[in-house]
């Protein structure tokens, strides 16, 4: 997880979910909210002078749909890593989002933990899917994409443990009180599975995990 400041814009016409949010995130030391927007016009006018560098975006927002925000912010906010925040479990919006810019697609249902851990994903430049959408995309699902064929590397049983949470998109501090370890040896089995995988994020682990049917 990243340890420098995280400068995180919201953007979502409820005023009661951005308090809500705010609310979540207000004891997590390396997030400051540093703005936020009523509608889509407000977000390119204010994330200038926000110098933020994560945004949770709404899809739905009125003036202007995040679909146009995240297409004119890859070319003026390119410092700015997008995080769509949604209440739409859909494919095709979350694999147009991506390919046209934003670094992370999670459901407004997700718990705070999950939220706070997209959040951090995004902040360090990776990619973030929420589960749901991602079993399905890496499920071969998405036909626009062929499914890759993985070799066959033996694992440790701990290590399988520790993959099947990373692709629940459990966070390290989880796995470490789901299976009574510390989180530097979390990190350490991430790292080292890895390593075998020749994999380099979540997403790209979620993808082996599902296509080799360690989760459903």
């Amino acid at each position: 997880m990243p340890t420098k400041e995280i400068r995180l814009f919201l953007a979502d016409d409820h005023p009661i979910l951005r308090d809500g949010i705010k609310e979540l995130l207000n004891t997590e030391k390396d997030i400051i909210i540093v703005g936020e927007a009523n509608n889509g016009i407000e977000v390119l006018e204010r994330l200038s002078d926000a110098n933020a560098n994560v945004l949770l975006l709404d899809i739905d927002m009125p003036l202007k749909r995040g679909i146009e925000i995240i297409t004119e912010l890859s070319g003026n906010f390119p410092e700015v890593n997008v995080l769509v925040f949604t209440m739409h479990e859909n494919d095709q919006y979350a694999n147009q989002m991506m390919k046209d810019g934003a670094k992370g697609y999670i459901l407004k249902s997700a718990r705070k933990e999950i939220l706070i851990h997209a959040i951090r994903t995004v902040a360090l430049g990776d990619t973030y899917l929420s589960n749901e959408i991602a079993n399905r995309l890496f499920s071969g699902l998405n036909i626009n994409k062929k499914v890759p064929q993985y070799p066959d590397i033996p694992l440790t049983n701990r290590e399988i443990e520790v993959l099947k949470l990373v692709a629940n998109s459990l966070s390290n501090q989880e796995i470490a009180s789901s299976l009574f370890i510390s989180i530097k040896t979390v990190a350490t089995h991430r790292k080292n599975i890895m390593q075998k995988l020749n994999l380099h994020n979540a997403v790209a682990l979620t993808r082996y995990a599902v296509i080799k049917k360690l989760i459903n």
